[in-house]
């Protein structure tokens, strides 16, 4: 399976898991930098999901905070130049752990400026695994 199907898995797992948690989920119909449009008490939220990748044992990283969408693993981080998703075009991540099955749900002003985010054991981003609560 190669990182387009991965990430096409990742992005319908989150729309029923969504629906599951009460929150309505629509996928937009043209190219954006955000997969779904998640709605729950009359609050759009846009949202990008992208697929964690074990980088090292025990722990799971995630490295396309960016537009440059080829990069899928830290070790091949290079130089490039980034455009961030944030500034306020995308408003939740929904990063998808596929070995445990999980979401982690984080608001994208938590993760503003980040080229990687880790997630282990002692990460201070377990608080919002399955967070479906702060939609809405």
């Amino acid at each position: 399976m190669n990182d387009i199907q991965k990430g096409a898995i990742a992005e319908l797992k989150a729309a029923i898991r969504a629906v599951e948690n009460g929150i309505s989920a629509s996928v937009p119909i043209v190219s954006t930098l955000y997969d779904l449009i998640l709605e729950k008490n009359g609050k759009m939220y846009r949202t990008e999901v992208k697929t964690l990748v074990r980088h090292r044992k025990g722990t799971c990283g995630w490295l396309q905070s960016s537009v440059c969408h080829e990069v899928s693993h830290c070790y091949k981080l290079v130089k490039r130049t980034y455009t961030y998703y944030y500034d306020g075009k995308v408003d939740l991540f929904l990063l998808y752990h596929r070995q445990e099955d999980v979401f982690f749900v984080i608001p994208a002003d938590v993760l503003a400026k980040h080229k990687a985010v880790g997630i282990g054991k002692k990460s201070k981003y377990l608080k919002y695994k399955e967070a479906w609560n702060l939609i809405g």
